[in-house]
């Protein structure tokens, strides 16, 4: 298996589920961490195997787009609650919950970029596992949350229809449950195709935004200042076997201080072989790198430590890059302590202000990554990013993995230090309407080569390069009227040492 790509790997799996003719076939986030065009390729087979066997698909995700393209029904859960359910097209377009309607706020949708409008968040945090609630699971981050929300919790009811302000309107009668009483209904309460865990559903469409500061002009992160970051015509090659393999092919691009350049495309197109080249991990086999208009060495080893604490970079898993072991006051601390030294007195409160930065609570400062949740391990990473107040910071996949609310307060935050600190990044991600909203310029990597560069909003309207626009129709929305016609790349990418010629 490890010599098979992702996608295909993901092949292997789902024959292996249908080697036994099942009636029901369970797809537990089936395409994270693949790349559009791959994650098209994968929905397109399940589609096809739906009407060969005839089998009932229960699909779990946390990409919304997934669901609107491959559902005929949602349900949506919270706290090990149902709160919402019923036809896809319903739910997505005419939410009744608050935390259905906080869910698809947080969604960046096709074309937003950053400095038009922020993403909306849920504030809060999901309960602790058996953590005694009072009332309604979703009362403590709901902004709707009424006094008897807090007091009994609601039924299933059916909407459109009146049961659950009549039931409201009763409870609010009776004195409050105590916390952790369960006396819900196990089944939906009054008839219909769909339901609602709310007592307020009639109000959900006119729940208050939150409004997040947004992101400054380029210029005004200190854009006019000059590039911080060239490369100039940079080659990579591994050895496999007698062959030479070339991950990145003369890429040449440059960076502005303050500015995102988002750099999307298929696995192996050499996106992250081309930021480790950039941090030091791997040295190029030709080519320069010039950062603040001197010349960077090879590898870290052999760089400067201020061109050490310059160059900071945010990786897609931080279970591989958080030490297990330590506490997440004592990694801040260690990163502060190696990239901006300073007396214990001067540490320790720079520990305090980067984790108030990135909005970890201090009860999480000591405890170790294991026992943090998925967002608050990558709001760690992010803050020993900046322990060493960076001047280039390089995401890779910084939110692949993470639900839709959690990747909504991340990119904010990394919108707002870039606002605060005029720090330039590197953005790597197989999102493409993440890239989108994140970055001020895009470039486009196909089997090492850059093949497109460009503003935001000139890669992603036409015309394009034929292999953007194959990755941009791949792009499941969350648009039932409009589907878009995803133009198919048929066949798998040519080998990196036998590349095509033309």
């Amino acid at each position: 298996p490890f010599e098979l790509s992702g996608g295909q790997q993901q092949r292997v799996v789902i024959a292996m589920a249908l080697a036994v003719n099942p009636h029901l076939l369970i797809l537990d986030e089936p395409t994270t961490g693949l790349d559009a065009t791959v994650e098209a390729e994968i929905l397109d087979l399940i589609e096809e195997l739906r009407g060969r066997i005839n089998a009932a698909i229960l699909l779990i995700t946390h990409n919304l787009g997934l669901v609107a393209r491959l559902c005929e029904r949602v349900g949506v859960l919270y706290a090990g609650r149902l709160v919402e359910e019923g036809s896809a097209r319903d739910v997505f377009t005419d939410p009744r919950h608050p935390y259905t309607m906080g869910l698809l706020r947080c969604v960046p949708r096709f074309g937003m970029n950053k400095t038009d409008a922020a993403l909306q968040t849920i504030p809060g945090t999901l309960p602790a596992l058996g953590e005694p609630l009072e009332g309604c699971v979703y009362s403590a981050r709901c902004p709707m949350a009424k006094p008897v929300c807090r007091q009994h919790e609601p039924d299933l009811f059916a909407w459109p229809g009146d049961d659950g302000s009549r039931a409201a309107v009763e409870a609010a009668s009776r004195p409050p449950d105590p916390a952790a009483y369960s006396p819900h209904h196990a089944n939906p309460v009054g008839e219909g195709t769909r339901h609602v865990r709310c007592y307020f559903s009639a109000e959900v469409a006119e729940m208050p935004h939150m409004t997040p500061v947004l992101a400054t002009s380029l210029e005004a992160r200190g854009a006019d200042e000059g590039n911080v970051l060239e490369i100039d015509t940079v080659r990579r090659t591994f050895k496999d076997g007698k062959k030479k393999l070339t991950a990145v092919a003369d890429v040449s691009l440059d960076l502005r201080k303050g500015e995102t350049f988002g750099l999307v495309g298929e696995s192996g197109s050499g996106k992250t072989t081309l930021a480790k080249c950039v941090t030091g991990l791997l040295a190029p086999d030709a080519g320069s790198i010039t950062f603040e208009n001197g010349v960077l060495r090879p590898t870290a080893a052999r760089r400067s430590q201020d061109a050490l604490r310059a160059i900071q970079m945010v990786f897609q898993n931080p279970d591989s890059t958080l030490n297990p072991a330590w506490s997440t006051r004592s990694i801040l601390t260690r990163a502060v302590r190696k990239l901006g030294g300073g007396k214990a007195g001067s540490v320790r409160a720079k520990v305090d202000k980067l984790s108030a930065d990135v909005r970890v609570e201090p009860r999480f400062l000591m405890q170790r990554p294991t026992e943090l949740s998925g967002g608050q391990k990558q709001r760690v990473a992010i803050a020993r990013a900046f322990a060493g107040d960076p001047t280039l910071v390089i995401c890779d996949e910084p939110a692949s993995a993470l639900d839709v609310s959690v990747q909504a307060s991340i990119l904010n935050l990394l919108v707002e230090l870039q606002t605060n600190e005029k720090v330039s990044y590197v953005f790597i991600s197989h999102d493409l309407a993440v890239v989108r909203y994140i970055s001020d310029r895009i470039g486009v990597m196909y089997l090492a080569e850059l093949i497109e560069v460009g503003a935001a909003d000139e890669v992603f309207n036409p015309p394009h390069h034929p292999y953007t626009e194959a990755l941009l129709s791949s792009i499941p929305k969350l648009d039932f009227d409009s589907p878009r016609r995803r133009i198919a790349l048929r066949g798998s990418m040519p080998s990196l040492s036998d590349p095509p010629s033309g």
